[in-house]
């Protein structure tokens, strides 16, 4: 797929459907979300989207300056793949609901969630790997439980790695939809930091009210910490 100023322009223009955008981000999986709840992956046709499509949305998650020289991937029936080489170190992609499986995520295998992901070069090395795992099992037909002890191993392994330094994602994609509520949440940036507590950024920043300042999984080694923006880039 050739990257070129048409589909950059596009970006900024083209109106993805809602009804086919939704969350599933690690961190602002900690929030409550209705939906069926389903052991495996059923349908999975759900999931896929028009090639073209789906990397025009992925550079919607991110400032410009950014996107325009990030490397894009899209979702395939094996996993993610590398749809346009960037040089700048970030990687684009377009996440879906199994970002945090558990066997108690009510919105673990909901194929209208759609989360844009921009994620700076540490976080590429990192927590993307664990993001793209995650997917195969998912389409491997794998339930939450069985993915979590997958990853868990891989870490033991080696073939997965906490993050060394500052792993930051972009989510501020006005088409991004969570799984909560008629339209996108917040724009947000997400800093991944393994051991993070609710205490180290003041506890009040975390209750479920608050919706500027969040901490998913607090200590463990996908916490992270999200932070509402201004405005969305798109």
């Amino acid at each position: 797929m050739q990257r070129t100023t048409v589909l950059r322009t596009t970006v900024l223009r083209t109106t993805v459907l809602r009804t086919t955008v939704l969350l599933a981000v690690s961190c602002s999986l900690t929030l409550g979300l209705a939906a069926p709840v389903m052991a495996t992956l059923e349908h999975r046709d759900g999931y896929f989207m028009d090639e073209s499509e789906e990397a025009r949305l992925a550079l919607t998650a991110g400032p410009p300056a950014v996107t325009e020289g990030a490397s894009v991937y899209v979702l395939r029936a094996d996993g993610y793949k590398l749809a346009e080489q960037g040089g700048n170190g970030f990687h684009c992609f377009v996440e879906r609901s199994w970002a945090a499986p558990s066997p108690t995520n009510a919105i673990l295998f909901n194929p209208r969630i759609r989360a844009p992901h921009c994620i700076n070069p540490e976080g590429a090395q990192s927590t993307m790997q664990e993001k793209f795992l995650v997917a195969r099992l998912a389409l491997d037909g794998l339930d939450g439980e069985a993915i979590n002890q997958r990853v868990e191993k891989a870490y033991m392994a080696g073939e997965l790695r906490e993050p060394k330094g500052l792993a930051l994602t972009y989510m501020m994609s006005r088409h991004q939809w969570l799984g909560k509520g008629p339209k996108a949440w917040k724009p947000h940036v997400m800093i991944w930091m393994p051991g993070l507590t609710e205490a180290e950024v003041g506890a009040v920043l975390s209750k479920p009210t608050n919706d500027t300042y969040l901490v998913g999984k607090p200590g463990s080694r996908r916490a992270c910490l999200t932070v509402a923006v201004s405005d969305f880039v798109d």
